[in-house]
């Protein structure tokens, strides 16, 4: 009798294993995981939505300076039609000062790749002389099926300047270079200007001279320039910084500088 219980105890076992492995469940099957690593697949997050068009502007004039006379100011422009247009926008200069000139405009309907049209237009501005003391700025209007965005650029307020000098002339004499040139107008005097003199580097790079400033002067000749530097920062070819360039920059009592001049060395 003994000897059958152990038996018993194992058919009991069994049967209750069987019952467990056929026996229905009312728990929900588990849901596919989606999380990183998890095996399923992720939901994508669709990409943000714009229900007009967008304007995009950048200048060559640093934020927060003024323009300058007679000195170019260039603007690019990039419109962009809404979400699901593939047509580009109508692009519109809705103000700005007079003599703002359009470089290049180019439309782009149906971009390779997917995405809203386009338009990217460059413009450029000389303030003129008669324009000192404008607070000058220009807006930007893109259209589309779905209505319209504006957006603005400023230009300060346009100041006065050094005109860009005439007749400069490098030439070796001797033991060392003379420059010469003719004087600026404009600006608030007296004006100086900065004379610099650059020479070649050895390898080629970015930045394929350096150029050091030799002197600044309310003169219009520079009669004592080096003919080398004799401890360039940047070792040149052959060893020796012969400079090749001379260039000038005259500056107005306020700081406003007018457009540099270069002369070749003769």
């Amino acid at each position: 009798m003994h000897a059958s219980r152990p038996l018993a105890l194992l058919l009991l076992l069994a049967a209750a294993a069987c019952r467990d492995v056929s026996a229905p469940t009312d728990r929900a099957p588990a849901a596919p995981a989606f999380a990183k690593g998890g095996g399923g697949t992720a939901v994508p997050t669709p990409p943000p939505t714009t229900a007009l068009p967008t304007v995009t502007v950048s200048a060559s004039l640093f934020p927060g300076t003024n323009a300058l006379a007679g000195q170019a100011v260039s603007v690019f422009v990039i419109a962009t039609s809404e979400s699901g247009n593939r047509k580009a926008p109508t692009l519109a200069v809705a103000s700005a000062p007079a003599g703002f000139t359009l470089l290049s405009l180019v439309t782009v309907d149906g971009p390779h790749g997917g995405g809203p049209g386009y338009v990217e237009a460059s413009y450029s501005w000389t303030p003129a002389r008669d324009q000192i003391g404008l607070a000058a700025a220009a807006t930007f209007t893109a259209t589309t099926r779905a209505g319209s965005t504006s957006a603005t650029t400023s230009f300060g307020t346009v100041q006065d300047a050094p005109t860009a000098l005439t007749g400069l002339t490098a030439v070796t004499a001797g033991d060392h270079l003379e420059a010469r040139w003719n004087a600026s107008t404009g600006g608030v005097g007296p004006i100086s200007y900065v004379v610099s003199a650059c020479y070649r580097n050895a390898n080629i790079r970015s930045v394929a001279s350096t150029c050091d400033v030799i002197t600044t002067t309310t003169d219009t000749a520079a009669l004592g320039i080096p003919l080398a530097n004799p401890t360039p920062t940047v070792a040149p070819a052959g060893g020796v910084a012969t400079y090749f360039v001379v260039m000038v920059k005259p500056v107005d009592a306020a700081g406003n500088a007018g457009p540099l001049a270069t002369a070749t060395v003769q």
